[in-house]
């Protein structure tokens, strides 16, 4: 479609029905820096479409600018729907790849039936955002395994802290309060002695030897 007829249709056939063809489009979609987006587009005529095209354009200071990669712009950025899509499921999507800065604006799709005429959207706005942090790690199986493992060993040990503590009070109750038992005096010791006693100047006869026992430090006989 050539430029002048498309400044023309913009001016005269945006989204009327005037010509039997009506073109729909969302108000605004987002896009993220260095990613891609779709902007979507729709259409209705009152025939059954054989042939036809769609074309996207981006005003730029009160002027357009063709949305494809003929553009400078948007050189080796931009992929259209399929022609079957398009006849058969009434799209005219247009998909822009590593959005920059630049790309952000308002975007307008038209549809050319030749039986038909030209229809026109009333334009999307696209906003181009700043790319976010990235997101958490997603937990892996090992890391689950590795978490559990560690959680099943601090389970363990605390289990095995409260049973021994539970067997040492246990301990304690059997065996119960410790008296100390009464010490004894030790018995005298006893030691025996065998004394032989003169009478007079003969010695004593084997028969007549005394015995003496001496208990406690005393001496008897």
């Amino acid at each position: 479609m050539a430029l002048p007829q498309l400044c023309l249709c913009l001016l005269s056939c945006s989204g009327s029905w005037a010509q039997g063809l009506w073109v729909s489009q969302p108000s605004s979609v987002q896009g993220t820096e260095g990613g891609s987006v779709t902007l979507p587009c729709t259409y209705n005529s009152t025939r059954e479409p054989r042939l036809g095209s769609y074309t996207w354009v981006k005003e730029v200071a009160g002027a357009w600018l063709e949305l494809s990669n003929e553009t400078q712009e948007f050189r080796g950025r931009v992929s259209q729907a399929r022609d079957r899509s398009f006849l058969r499921e009434r799209r005219a999507d247009v998909e822009l790849r590593d959005l920059r800065p630049y790309d952000a604006g308002t975007y307008r799709c038209l549809v050319k039936i030749p039986t038909v005429g030209v229809g026109a959207g009333n334009g999307t706005w696209l906003q181009v955002l700043k790319p976010g942090p990235p997101p958490p790690a997603p937990l892996t199986l090992s890391m689950l395994s590795l978490g559990f493992g560690a959680a099943v060993g601090v389970a363990g040990g605390v289990a095995a802290l409260i049973l021994i503590c539970h067997k040492r009070r246990r301990d304690r109750r059997e065996v119960g309060p410790q008296t100390e038992a009464p010490v004894q005096a030790p018995a005298p010791e006893l030691s025996y002695a065998e004394l032989r006693v003169k009478l007079g100047r003969r010695p004593a006869p084997a028969g007549e030897i005394v015995t003496y026992a001496a208990i406690g430090g005393s001496l008897r006989g």
